[in-house]
């Protein structure tokens, strides 16, 4: 990633021409290869040219079965004549075909035409002629709005496929002079289908192109799942350009930065690098900020403050230690009063904290750590090394150094902390110590090599099996232990009077810290990212980690216990004077009520507990999942859905969600979604209206209804036109009969179709095609695409592909697609949801919920006749971590 982002385009291309000469291999296909993820797939983004990346996602949009239009229509719209030109030069080299040839051949009708014409790259570079402009708009006035019958659209091509952009603009300011509706809203009034959406993504670029990629990134969020292919894409085709300007624009249009969209999105390299590539612009949420204090008793007091994977501070507030610790984001430390502050900044290369002390990971640039009358050290990472240097305030400060860019950090105050080892950039925080000295750790093989000297008392440091740390801090006595495999922090604690010990485990089990009223403080060990705190009043007890929903609670005399937990969250110790170990077994949930399952979800979802969430939900049936709703909001006073929506992911909240909902309520949530905001989701109204039955389509449109107060039928006559309308409100009736073919029915209807389109002179007589396939039942549609081989040379969903366009094409070829054989197109519509570049979670979420408990085996045999790979296969390459988990486990499978 370091490489790449640090490099200019130019640059990227040398590195990619002696990875050829040195190798014989292409580095992009290395990449695919070896690296097949969202992040993958941005890397071999920026090792093409502009012109590559342009060409080679308009290869992907037509290639197989299907067209993205959407990506089509983005591309070609707002390129500039002479990058037309560079673009079909490069096609037709890289692919072997025009580019004028593959449009032709992918697309129909006036969306061909207009889209035909875009690509001749002869778009007017003249300055703006209003009396031009005038004339213009009098003509779209007269072949829209004011014709009575139809549309002239030969008039909207000729104007929007020839004229400039300035030129554009001015022509809708003189059409406001004539019309009261504006030239925008005459273009959805008058056009239809993908010709239509070309048409207004060309005006869109011509008043604003910031705006228009702000749209598509917003949608390639919002809802559940994203759309990673329109994400990507579009901030590698700006990110050296007018990024600065979409940043600015997003936060006006919506709620939240693009940054903080991204951070809500998406996850682990995929979004740190496309954070990098945007350049920041992540909101701080303050309500995320964490606050300790200590009282008398630990030092002087010690407080502490953890932030894991987002992007907010910890804050550390006391008399003796001050310490703040911020994962995977540039976040503060904190502050320490009369002692010790310090701060850790993990996994960005970048630092910066005024009091405390910082540690910077993955760029050679150090840290200042200062508290008190104490000095600490600043180290340097970025090599298999670590400079440690500082001195206490009367005595000795140890170091660490490790074999891979690790950490280690000291802190002496009249006494000193010990060390660290970090297999990946990581950090643990030292202390203070009361008279004497802690020791020192050198870690380059997996042994232990503890190292203690002591005048009074004892600190000392332990590293096992792996790079990782201990951490003991000794003095009058502290003693606190850390491990950590991946970028995870843990506190030890502080004794009463005597010694420390730390704790390092590299096994999914729990270890428990010490307990005590005046004496032993224990240690975390950390192995996903998981955070354990201890906290105690007079003395300190241990910490607790947990590589799966469990933990133990060590707590006694008048010490504490912290819980370590197993994403990134927090725990904290409390009081008390019973030990106790346990572990949660996810088999005991089963035996639970409604009541106590919600219960136990509020607890999960507010400490992150996805494996809790994901088992309760997929091992109750639909009654038991309403059940739980309903005590959830019993309970808690809060709704259930809402919860799970605002404290997990955008890919498994929408899963959970779906879960959650009958399936007339799904269907219903989904079209909702489709239709909110900026642009329509067609394809979702499409799959899901022509995939219902006559009873599915009566009790979505009355759940509709009753959720979101208007009905189904008005929402989708507000949001689409033309002869796609027409279809789409007749198959919102419901009244699709189910009855048995007629062989004498389906040759006449056969004829009537081939009458009204391939034998047809001019043009396609629509309403033939409206009624037939809005009227007819799925086994009546079989029959007539047997007798319509008997009058054509085309198949009927040949002929239905040639005659019709948009839209209202997509309409009439998925209900032949559905009357053919519906599994095969659940399997279709799977399959389109994962290839190419990206993942439409939407689609992929909502065909295996359809189909779970219904035809999963009959589609998982189809898609591995047809892909020659399973669809487990195809899951795993293309999702990860709770969200794969409960794909999988939703069609039968398992990771192997």
């Amino acid at each position: 990633m370091c490489i790449l982002l640090s490099a200019t385009a130019s640059q990227r291309q040398e590195i990619r021409i002696e990875y050829k000469a040195s190798t014989g291999k292409e580095v992009t296909a290395d990449i695919k290869s070896n690296l097949n993820t969202d992040f993958g797939k941005v890397c071999i983004a920026l090792f093409r040219t502009q012109v590559e990346y342009n060409a080679y996602c308009l290869h992907k949009a037509m290639k197989g079965a299907g067209t993205d239009e959407d990506v089509l229509i983005e591309i070609l719209c707002t390129l500039n004549n002479d990058e037309i030109a560079e673009l079909k030069s490069v096609f037709l080299k890289v692919y072997g075909k025009s580019l004028e040839d593959r449009v032709k051949s992918e697309t129909s009708g006036d969306f061909r035409k207009l889209l035909l014409l875009v690509v001749q790259g002869n778009r007017s570079t003249a300055d703006v002629d209003l009396g031009e402009a005038a004339a213009d708009a009098k003509a779209l006035y007269k072949a829209g709005e004011k014709k009575k019958m139809g549309t002239d659209e030969s008039v909207f091509i000729n104007i929007f496929g020839t004229r400039s952009l300035s030129q554009l603009v001015a022509i809708a300011a003189e059409y406001d002079k004539l019309s009261k509706k504006s030239l925008m809203e005459a273009v959805k009034s008058e056009l239809s289908g993908n010709f239509e959406r070309t048409v207004i993504a060309i005006l869109q670029v011509a008043f604003n192109v910031s705006l228009y990629y702000v749209k598509i990134l917003h949608s390639s969020m919002k809802g559940a799942g994203t759309n990673e292919f329109n994400l990507t894409r579009v901030i590698v085709r700006t990110h050296t350009t007018i990024i600065s300007t979409i940043k600015v624009t997003f936060k006006q249009e919506y709620d939240g930065s693009l940054g903080s969209w991204i951070v809500d999105d998406t996850s682990g390299d995929y979004q740190a690098i496309l954070l990098a590539l945007i350049g920041g612009d992540v909101d701080v949420d303050p309500s995320k900020i964490g606050i300790g204090i200590g009282g008398p008793g630990i030092g002087g007091g010690i407080g502490g403050g953890l932030d894991v994977d987002k992007p907010e501070g910890g804050f550390g507030i006391g008399g003796g230690i001050g310490g703040g610790l911020d994962v995977d984001k540039p976040k503060l430390g904190g502050s320490g009063g009369a002692g010790i502050g310090g701060g850790v900044d993990v996994d960005v290369p970048k630092a910066d904290l005024d009091i405390g002390g910082a540690i910077d990971v993955e760029k050679p640039k150090g840290g200042i750590d200062i508290g008190g009358g104490i000095g600490g050290g600043s180290i340097d990472v970025d090599a298999p090394k670590v400079d440690i240097g500082g001195t206490g305030g009367a005595d000795i400060g140890g170091g660490v150094d490790v074999d891979t860019p690790k950490v280690g950090l000291d802190i002496g105050g009249s006494g000193i902390g010990g060390g660290i080892d970090v297999d990946t950039p990581k950090v643990g925080l030292g202390g203070i110590g009361g008279v004497d000295i802690g020791g020192d750790v050198d870690v380059v093989t997996p042994k232990v090599e503890p190292s203690v000297e002591a005048a009074a008392d004892i600190g000392g440091g332990v590293d096992v099996d792996v790079p990782k740390a201990g951490l003991d801090i000794g003095g009058s006595g502290i003693g606190g232990g850390i491990d950590i495999d991946a970028p995870k922090l843990g506190f030890g604690g502080s004794g009463g009077a005597d010694i420390g010990g730390g704790v390092d485990i590299d096994a999914p089990k729990v270890e428990l810290g010490g307990t005590g009223g005046g004496d032993i403080g224990g240690g975390i060990d950390v192995g996903v990212p998981k955070v354990g705190l201890d906290i105690g009043g007079a003395g300190i007890g241990g910490g607790v980690d947990v590589d799966a929903p469990k933990g133990g609670i060590d707590v006694g005399g008048s010490g504490s216990g912290g819980i370590g937990v197993s994403l990134p969250k927090f725990g904290f110790g409390g009081s008390g004077k019973v030990d106790v170990e346990g572990e949660v077994n996810l088999k005991e949930l089963d035996n639970l009520d409604a009541t106590e399952k919600s219960k136990r979800l509020e607890i999960a979802i507010k400490e992150k507990d996805t494996k809790i969430l994901i088992y309760i939900l997929l091992n109750a049936s639909m009654v038991q999942r309403h059940e739980i709703i309903i005590q959830y909001k019993t309970t808690t006073g809060k709704d259930l859905l809402g919860d799970i929506e605002s404290n997990t992911d955008a890919k498994l909240g929408g899963m959970c969600i779906a879960l959650l909902k009958t399936s007339a309520e799904y269907n219903a949530y989904c079209l909702m979604k489709a239709m909110k905001g900026f642009g329509t989701d067609d394809g979702t109204l499409i799959e899901i209206i022509c995939t219902c039955t006559n009873q599915e389509m009566e009790e979505t449109k009355a759940v509709y209804l009753k959720e979101y107060g208007k009905s189904l039928e008005s929402e989708v006559q507000s949001e689409i036109s033309g002869d796609y309308r027409k279809l789409m409100m007749l198959l919102l009736e419901g009244n699709r009969p189910n009855t048995d073919a007629d062989s004498s029915k389906a040759e006449a209807d056969a004829k009537a179709l081939y009458k009204a389109g391939e034998k047809k002179r001019f043009g396609t007589d629509e309403d033939v095609f409206i009624d037939i396939f809005a009227s007819r039942s799925y086994s009546q549609i079989r029959a007539i695409g047997d007798e319509y081989a008997k009058v054509s040379k085309k198949t009927l969903l040949e002929a239905v592909v040639s005659e019709l366009s948009g839209n209202l094409q997509k309409t009439v070829v998925t209900i032949v697609q559905v009357a053919q054989n519906l599994n095969q197109y659940y399997a279709q519509r799977l399959h389109y949801s994962m290839k190419g570049l990206g993942t439409s979670e939407k689609i992929l979420t909502r065909v295996v919920v359809k189909i779970h408990n219904t035809v999963i085996t009959e589609v998982k045999e189809i898609f591995l006749q047809k892909y020659n790979d399973s669809l487990a296969k195809w899951i795993i390459d293309d999702t990860s971590g709770d969200y794969q988990d409960i794909l999988l486990s939703l069609i039968g499978e398992q990771k192997s």
